[in-house]
């Protein structure tokens, strides 16, 4: 989890990610779901490896299918979210579930991704609309728990 001492950090690295926000995101086809821009962050001082990754992860982001760009913004996003690039990767993630609002995975990774970054509020609504695609998801549960419980919401936590 972020310590609050990073958040300032993290919100000024957002602010100049959206700088050089999405110049290369494709356009939703007809009949998609507005999405948010991905602000892609400047990969120059990246290592190799990982500018070709998400290169890659990027170019695949252009497809018709709504399902299959889908899983190309969830990819990109837990990409970014591994190398805790977090402002790309919520944007991915949120379109990630705007294409493909039954895919479990999208809600429970943004939420999990709101978690780390001290959005209790976030978090909270993301593992209950993840819980909703799938109720027995324990370790969900138990993140929404902790979550309320960090948000001094003991009776909710408890449930």
């Amino acid at each position: 989890m972020i310590r609050h001492s990073r958040l300032p950090l993290l919100i000024l690295s957002a602010a100049a990610l959206v700088v050089v926000a999405g110049a290369n995101d494709p356009p939703a086809p007809t009949g998609i779901p507005t999405l948010q821009t991905v602000p892609h962050p400047d990969t120059a001082r990246f290592e190799p490896g990982l500018r070709e990754k998400i290169a890659v992860a990027k170019k695949r982001l252009r497809v018709d299918d709504p399902r299959q760009r889908a899983g190309a913004y969830g990819r990109l996003g837990m990409l970014y979210h591994a190398h805790e690039l977090y402002a790309p990767a919520l944007a991915a993630y949120q379109n990630a579930a705007r294409l493909n609002g039954a895919d479990f995975r999208w809600p429970y990774l943004l939420a999990s991704l709101r978690h780390e970054a001290g959005d209790l509020d976030g978090a909270a609504e993301s593992y209950t609309r993840a819980l909703t695609l799938r109720p027995d998801y324990l370790p969900a549960r138990i993140h929404l728990g902790q979550a309320r419980l960090a948000r001094n919401e003991l009776q909710a936590a408890r449930a």
